[in-house]
C-alpha cells in the first residue's frame, strides 16, 4: 500500500518519460523506421506501473536494510532483507561514486580525482562511476534520493522502445514487437541488474543492433551518425562486458542479415566506421579506463587464477551448474527472487525473458515451419543464446598465453543473450498473429512450452500466466483477424502481468530515514578529521566497510574498487594484511599500530571493545554509540611532508621493507632515484610544508627550506600527477613506498602546484575531436550516402 504519493517522483518521472520519447522517436527515424505509438506508450507506462510502489514518500530504491547492519552507530530498528546483502555494491560503491561525481559537477569541475574514495582515486577512469553515462546524466537532474528510481525508469523506457523497434526492423508486426519489448524490458537482464550500470549499458544495446542492421542493409549518413552516437552511449554507460557482448551481438546479427550484391564493401564498411567513430567519441573516458585496466586488481586476480590453472573465484555454485538454464525457463525456478540467500539473484535471474518468450520460441520452432528463412534466423539466435549461457556456466581454465581471455566476467554477457531469446520468441508470435500457424502445430508448440515450464516449477503465478498464454494461443488459431487481434492483446497483457509481478521482487523496500543518516560515530570522525587536516580514517577489522565513510566526506584509506591499482594494495597487504580479492570481496584490516598507518595520514580509527585495542593511539570522540569506539592516532603525518630519510628498495623487497618499517617518516625509493639527493642532517629540523589550496586533483603547497628537497605524500601516484613551480618547468616525480607520489623540489623553489590529469585523456580528447570533424565532413558530403 502507498501511504502518500511523492509528487517529485510521480510527476517528475512522468514528465521525464514523455520528454524522452522525442529523442527516441527521432533516433528511430534516423535509423530508417518509425517508433509505433504502442511502443512509445509502453515505454512510458510500463516504468510507471512497475515503479508505482516507489512513489511512496516512505520508500526508496536504496537497499537501506544493509546500511543498518554496517553503518557504525546506525539505529538497528527494522528488519534486514536479502536485497541489501546481495546488493551491497549499491550502497558501498555505486552511490558513493555517484555522490563524488555530483559534488564535482556542483563545483563546476569534472570528476578527475576524489580525495575520499579508495585513499585517493579517479572516478573518471572507473566506468561504473558513470561520469558521462547518458542515463546517469539525465537522472542527476533529480535529487540524490531519487537517483536510482529515475535512472531505472529511463533505462526501462529506452530498453522497451529499443527492443520493440529492433523487432520491427527484423520484420515483425507491432503486436509481436510489443511482446518482445515487454519481455526484454521487464526481464531479468534489465531488472536483475536494475540498480547497476549493467542495465544502463544494456538499455542501448537494441538500438545499437538496429543501427547495425540499417547500415548493412542500406547505409545512410543519418544512420551512420545515429549508430556512432549510440555506440558511444553504450561505451560510456558503465559496463565494459555488456558493451562487448552488445557489440558482438550486433555484429553477429548484422552478418546473418547481410546479403551479397551491389555495394557489399560499403555495407560492410559502414558498421565498422560507425563502431570506430563511436569509440572515438567515447575516447576521452574510454582511453583512461583502458590505461588503468592492465595494472588493476581485477586483472591481477584473473591473471593469477589463470596462471595457477584455477577458475575465476567470483563464480559461486549458482553459476557453475544449470542454474542459468533453469532460471531461463522459469524466473521462480528456485523460488521468489530474493527469497533464498544461497542463490545469486542478480546473476541467475538475468537469463529470464518471461514466460511468453518460451511460448514464442516453441511456436517458431514447431509451428511456423513454412517460414524457412526466419526459422534459420531463429535457430541462429537460439545458438547465440545457448552459447553465451554455456560459456557463463562453465568455468574457463586457460593456458597462460590466453589468460587475457579470463579477464571479462562472462556471466555479464547473459542479459544480451536474453535479448536474442526474446527476438527468437517474437518470430513465433509474429507467425501466430499473422495466421501462419497451423492449428495442430500450434497446439503441439503450446503443449511443449507448458510441459517445459511446469517441469521446473508449478507456482500459482506460473499457472496464471500460462493460463492467459494458452487462452490467447487458442484464440489466435482459428485464423480470424479479429480473433488474432484479441489474442495479441491478451498475449501482451499476459507478458505485462508476468513481468510486473515478477520484476517488483527486484525493487528493494528501502526506507529513506536510513539513507546514509548521520550517526554519533560519523559525527565524531568528522570532528576529529577537521582539526588541522586533511586527515584520513579507517575501520578496524571489518568495521565501517571501505567507501561507506566517503559519503560523509571522510577519506577512508581502504580501496573498494575492482579497478584500484594492484600496486596500491601491495603496501596495505604488507602492513595490515589488507588484501581484498574476488574470493575475499571485503578485505580485513589488521595491525592498526603499524607505522604505515601514520604515513597514510590516518588520524581516526573506528573500533570496538571486542577487537584488540591499539597501543599507539588514544581513545577520543567523546560519547559514541556503544559498542563503537573512536581512536585517534596522534602520530599521523600530514598528507604531504618532507621525509627524514630514504632507503633504496627494489620492487621485490618492498613488502619486506614495509613490514619492518619503524619510522613512518622514512620512505622507500626505487634504486637509483635518490642517489644524488641530499637530505638534512639528523640533527637539523625538517622543513615544514603548508597547504595553501586544496581541491580534488589540484593542490598548492609551500615547502620551507633551502637546497633540493624531497616532498613525500600518501597520495596514490605518481601516474597521472603533474607538478611544477609557479611559472616554472615541470618538477620530477618519484614513487614513494612503491605506490605513492613523491616530488623532487629544486633549490629556490618554495611553492609547488600539483594537478591530476587522467592518463590517456589528452589522446582521447584528440580522437573525440577527430571523430566530430569526420562526422561534420561526412555530413557536408552526405550525398554520397544517398
Amino acid at each position: 500500500m502507498i501511504s502518500a504519493i511523492d509528487p517529485m517522483v510521480a510527476l517528475g518521472l512522468c514528465a521525464g518519460l514523455i520528454v524522452l520519447q522525442v529523442p527516441l522517436r527521432g533516433l528511430a527515424r534516423c535509423l530508417g523506421g518509425r517508433l509505433p505509438l504502442v511502443l512509445s506508450a509502453l515505454s512510458v507506462l510500463l516504468p510507471l506501473i512497475l515503479l508505482a510502489p516507489c512513489f511512496d514518500r516512505d520508500r526508496t530504491l536504496v537497499p537501506t536494510g544493509y546500511l543498518r547492519q554496517v553503518l557504525p552507530g546506525a539505529t538497528l530498528d527494522g528488519k534486514s532483507d536479502l536485497h541489501g546483502d546481495q546488493l551491497n555494491d549499491v550502497v558501498l560503491q555505486i552511490l558513493p561514486w555517484e555522490l563524488e561525481v555530483r559534488k564535482a559537477f556542483a563545483r563546476g569541475r569534472l570528476a578527475f580525482w576524489s580525495d575520499t574514495l579508495d585513499g585517493g582515486s579517479s572516478p573518471w577512469v572507473n566506468p561504473q562511476a558513470g561520469v558521462l553515462a547518458p542515463i546517469s546524466l539525465a537522472a542527476r537532474l533529480f535529487p540524490f534520493r531519487y537517483f536510482l528510481i529515475a535512472a531505472l525508469a529511463f533505462k526501462l523506457a529506452i530498453a522497451i522502445a529499443g527492443a520493440g523497434f529492433l523487432a520491427r526492423r527484423l520484420g515483425m508486426g507491432t503486436a509481436a514487437a510489443s511482446i518482445v519489448a515487454v519481455g526484454f524490458g521487464l526481464g531479468g537482464g534489465m531488472l536483475g541488474w536494475a540498480l547497476f550500470p549493467l542495465s544502463s549499458t544494456l538499455a542501448f544495446v537494441p538500438w545499437l543492433v538496429a543501427g547495425t542492421l540499417r547500415l548493412v542493409r542500406r547505409p545512410s549518413f543519418a544512420a551512420l551518425l545515429s549508430t556512432a552516437v549510440v555506440a558511444a552511449a553504450v561505451l560510456l554507460s558503465g559496463h565494459p562486458e555488456v558493451a562487448a557482448a552488445g557489440g558482438l551481438f550486433a555484429g553477429f546479427l548484422g552478418a546473418l542479415v547481410l546479403r551479397r550484391g551491389a555495394g557489399l564493401s560499403r555495407r560492410l564498411g559502414a558498421p565498422a566506421l560507425a563502431a570506430l567513430l563511436g569509440f572515438c567519441l567515447a575516447a576521452p573516458q574510454l582511453l583512461p579506463f583502458l590505461a588503468a585496466l592492465p595494472g588493476s586488481l581485477r586483472v591481477r586476480d584473473r591473471a593469477l587464477a589463470s596462471s595457477s590453472g584455477a577458475a575465476p573465484e567470483s563464480r559461486g555454485p549458482a553459476e557453475t551448474n544449470a542454474t542459468l538454464f533453469v532460471q531461463a525457463v522459469d524466473g521462480e525456478g528456485f523460488g521468489r527472487p530474493y527469497s533464498r540467500p544461497e542463490t545469486l539473484w542478480p546473476i541467475t535471474s538475468s537469463s529470464y525473458a518471461g514466460a511468453a518468450a518460451w511460448l514464442g520460441v516453441a511456436l517458431a520452432l514447431l509451428a511456423a515451419l513454412d517460414w524457412r528463412r526466419r526459422r534459420l534466423l531463429v535457430l541462429w539466435l537460439l545458438a547465440f543464446w545457448g552459447a553465451i549461457l554455456g560459456i557463463s556456466s562453465i568455468p574457463l581454465v586457460l593456458p597462460p598465453i590466453l589468460r587475457w581471455i579470463s579477464v571479462p566476467e562472462y556471466s555479464r554477457f547473459v542479459p544480451v543473450a536474453a535479448l536474442a531469446f526474446c527476438l527468437a520468441g517474437g518470430f513465433g508470435f509474429d507467425a501466430l498473429l499473422k495466421g501462419r500457424v497451423r492449428a495442430r502445430r500450434g497446439l503441439l508448440a503450446l503443449a511443449a512450452a507448458i510441459a517445459l515450464a511446469f517441469s521446473v516449477r508449478r507456482s500459482e503465478h506460473a499457472q496464471l500466466c500460462w493460463a492467459l498464454l494458452a487462452a490467447a494461443t487458442l484464440l489466435a488459431l482459428p485464423r480470424g483477424l479479429r480473433w488474432r487481434q484479441a489474442a495479441g492483446a491478451m498475449l501482451l497483457v499476459a507478458a505485462v502481468v508476468d513481468g510486473v509481478r515478477w520484476g517488483r521482487n527486484f525493487l528493494p523496500p528501502g526506507d529513506p530515514k536510513y539513507l546514509y543518516p548521520p550517526t554519533p560515530v560519523t559525527i565524531a570522525l568528522q570532528h576529529e578529521t577537521q582539526l588541522g587536516g586533511p586527515w584520513r580514517v579507517v575501520g578496524n577489522n571489518s568495521l565501517a566497510p571501505a567507501a561507506l565513510l566517503s559519503v560523509y566526506g571522510l577519506a577512508d584509506v581502504r580501496p573498494h574498487n575492482p579497478l584500484v591499482p594492484a600496486e596500491v594494495l601491495a603496501p596495505l597487504d604488507a602492513a595490515f594484511d589488507f588484501s581484498p580479492s574476488e574470493s575475499e570481496y571485503f578485505g580485513i584490516f589488521h595491525h592498526p599500530d603499524h607505522p604505515l598507518l601514520s604515513f597514510l595520514n590516518v588520524r581516526a580509527l573506528v573500533s570496538n571493545p571486542y577487537i584488540v585495542e591499539p597501543t599507539t593511539m588514544v581513545r577520543c570522540g567523546g560519547e559514541v554509540s556503544p559498542p563503537y569506539e573512536v581512536w585517534c592516532n596522534l602520530r599521523a603525518l600530514p598528507r604531504w611532508f618532507v621525509p627524514s630519510g630514504f632507503d633504496a628498495v627494489p620492487k621485490a623487497g618492498l613488502a619486506a621493507w614495509i613490514r619492518g618499517m619503524s619510522d613512518p617518516r622514512r620512505v622507500a625509493l626505487p634504486p637509483g632515484e635518490g642517489d644524488d639527493l641530499a637530505l638534512p642532517s639528523p640533527d637539523a629540523a625538517l622543513p615544514d610544508t603548508h597547504l595553501v589550496a586544496l581541491t580534488p586533483g589540484q593542490v598548492t603547497l609551500d615547502v620551507d627550506g633551502e637546497g633540493e628537497r624531497l616532498l613525500a605524500s600518501s597520495v596514490p601516484g605518481p601516474r597521472g600527477w603533474h607538478a611544477r613551480a609557479p611559472d616554472g618547468p615541470p618538477l620530477r616525480l618519484l614513487s614513494i613506498n612503491g605506490a605513492y607520489l613523491g616530488i623532487r623540489v629544486p633549490p629556490g623553489v618554495h611553492r609547488v602546484e600539483l594537478r591530476y590529469i587522467p592518463p590517456g585523456l589528452f589522446a582521447g580528447s584528440l580522437l573525440c575531436f577527430a571523430a566530430v570533424a569526420a562526422l561534420i565532413g561526412l555530413g557536408w558530403n552526405r550525398r554520397r550516402w544517398a
